[in-house]
């Protein structure tokens, strides 16, 4: 009884030192509060071109577009994909990348930008790891019933705990 005891708490202590050297990466929530504010991603920001005239402007939406294989299998297809870059977390480098999704009016993502810088490492994998996840593209957006060119200003957190 003493050593299930002694080899429980071993492992409570491994486990919680193992969670105190691992890094988080978030991404946005529907939720507007968080428990630890510099946590806090920004939503996600839409924007369309409704006049035609090819300026994409913000737009609001009642519904977002979704991946093709759905939010959840997303959620799973980016965190299998990405990784907190080494350099990254050995110089103690957090915060957020902003990425700059351009999709068409079929859902195909066309291409990805930064447009909020981090650090190299962590601009460059949140970019791989969301294009990867998103090579099935989204449902398209439509817009008065049209489907239409849209770009979404997506925030990926890298975080060390």
């Amino acid at each position: 009884m003493k050593s299930t005891t002694i080899r429980t708490s071993l492992l409570v202590a491994l486990a919680l030192t193992a969670l105190s050297f691992s890094g988080c990466i978030t991404y946005p929530q529907t939720s507007t509060t968080s428990p630890n504010p510099r946590r806090q991603l920004p939503p996600i920001e839409y924007f369309a071109d409704d006049n035609g005239d090819g300026i994409l402007e913000p737009i609001l939406l009642e519904k977002e577009p979704e991946p093709r294989q759905g939010t959840e299998q997303w959620t799973r297809d980016f965190y299998g994909t990405i990784k907190y870059p080494a350099l990254a977390r050995e110089n103690g480098i957090q915060g957020i990348v902003m990425l700059a999704v351009l999709v068409d009016e079929t859902g195909k993502v066309l291409d990805a930008d930064i447009a909020k810088k981090l650090f190299k490492d962590c601009d460059q994998e949140a970019r791989r790891a969301f294009l990867s996840a998103t090579q099935q593209g989204y449902t398209p957006l439509a817009r008065g019933g049209v489907a239409v060119k849209f770009k979404m200003h997506y925030p990926v957190g890298f975080w060390l705990d």
